[in-house]
């Protein structure tokens, strides 16, 4: 890889660093990556200083492809605009003003939902949806509703706005995935206010999408009792997108991280399918090709160097009475 081409922007020529950046972007960020991100700043006031992939992770001691995704993350950020070439080598980086993040909504949370009194709880039962509801929930979930639980799901379809045929899939979709506590259910109820899901058809195509893209790394990892956030959905589209990797060979990575950490890291798991990537693994096969010619390096003794340096001296055979003879005699 040649030299990156970086544009100053609209920095001066003094290595500073905006206050924005330390109390907004900096808490949040992989330390690895505010060094890269620091070091732009230096060299961006120094254009003696060489600027590549290859200098930058030797100055850090980590790989080109750790580089890459630092300077993907910053660009994603809006902190850097990344210029690439037709395979998706990074050619030049521009330094973009760093300005206050923007707040984001305000999530929907259980904690502020209204206490419902006695007589409007009794008004909500009368109605034909209400009554439908409650219904449903006790056959999915086998049991008899408590107080609690009836309030929960009046304050999903009154506060949340979720019709009945929208409320009678979720409970549907949590039991299925063996999940029958309140708490799971509303948590996930939740989850869809906040990512604009009010429809039934919009929740199918978000399970749908889960279920066959997303839920596999996770369950693989153990992961049982969050959705994917929004860094381990971008680490699962980079694996199946951009690498184009089946997801067995996913999987696989995701088993030798447990195997290695005994616990999830999907920046661990990064490591290894970037890994395989860069040589080219595409099935299983290769992977077993890949893991017999590391056990053949690592286990093969070196060359035998014949007879060892002290067998190389000629052996004398000494007559030890006749030296004891001659040392007797010369005491005298």
């Amino acid at each position: 890889m040649g030299d990156l081409f970086l544009d100053k922007g609209k920095l001066v020529d003094t290595t500073s660093v905006s206050n924005y950046f330390i109390d907004s972007y900096m808490p949040g960020a992989n330390g690895e990556f505010v060094k890269v991100y620091l070091y732009l700043l230096r060299c961006a006031s120094d254009s003696d200083l060489d600027l590549s992939l290859e200098t930058i992770a030797d100055r850090f001691t980590c790989t080109e492809s750790d580089i890459s995704r630092a300077l993907h993350y910053w660009a994603d950020l809006g902190l850097l605009t990344l210029s690439e070439d037709s395979g998706g080598h990074i050619q030049g980086i521009c330094l973009e003003r760093c300005l206050p993040k923007t707040p984001k909504a305000k999530a929907v949370s259980a904690s502020e939902r209204p206490a419902y009194t006695g007589a409007q709880l009794a008004a909500f039962a009368q109605e034909e949806d209400v009554k439908n509801i409650l219904f449903t929930a006790e056959q999915y979930l086998g049991r008899t509703l408590s107080p609690k639980d009836i309030e929960t799901l009046i304050y999903l379809y009154d506060e949340l706005g979720f019709s009945y045929e929208l409320i009678d899939y979720l409970i549907e979709y949590c039991v299925s995935n063996n999940k029958r506590r309140m708490r799971y259910i509303e948590k996930t109820a939740l989850n869809w206010a906040e990512a604009g899901i009010t429809t039934l058809e919009q929740a199918k195509a978000q399970t749908s999408l889960f279920s066959n893209k997303y839920y596999p790394v996770m369950r693989a990892f153990g992961i049982c009792d969050h959705s994917p956030a929004e860094i381990e959905r971008r680490y699962i589209n980079k694996w199946l997108d951009k690498f184009g990797f089946p997801m067995e060979i996913i999987i696989e990575a995701c088993n030798r991280t447990i195997a290695a950490l005994h616990k999830p890291s999907f920046q661990y798991a990064d490591k290894i399918l970037t890994d395989w990537q860069e040589q080219n693994v595409r099935t299983p096969a290769d992977i077993k090709a890949l893991d017999q010619e590391y056990h053949q390096r690592t286990t093969t003794p070196p060359p035998s160097r014949g007879r060892n340096e002290f067998n190389n001296f000629s052996h004398r055979d000494y007559d030890f009475d006749e030296l004891e003879k001659q040392l007797l005699a010369s005491r005298k």
